[in-house]
């Protein structure tokens, strides 16, 4: 149940990213694919970071509290954080 509720949350955020950063942020194709790619790649770096923190939480309801409230804080995140690094260097975002 964890890891579909982490997989189904980031699969709907990047669904609608592209569409955000159309909207929103006013990017062409390729400033988004390179937004898509910075954070693709910062993925790759904390999936073992995410592996430890799942495997000292094990399988209780803490950890699917600790996910319920990373994903509830994604839309903060974009609306404060992201948009304002998106207008500094679009290679800040993946970090």
């Amino acid at each position: 149940i964890t890891h579909f509720t982490y997989f189904f949350t980031w699969a709907i955020v990047f669904g609608y990213l592209t569409l955000w950063l159309e909207q929103e942020a006013h990017f062409n194709g390729v400033q988004a694919g390179f937004v898509f790619s910075m954070m693709s790649g910062v993925s790759l770096i904390f999936q073992p970071i995410f592996g430890v923190i799942s495997d000292r939480l094990v399988m209780k309801k803490n950890l699917v509290i600790t996910i319920a409230i990373g994903m509830i804080l994604v839309g903060p995140y974009f609306q404060w954080v992201f948009h304002p690094l998106l207008k500094v260097n679009t290679a800040l975002v993946g970090f």
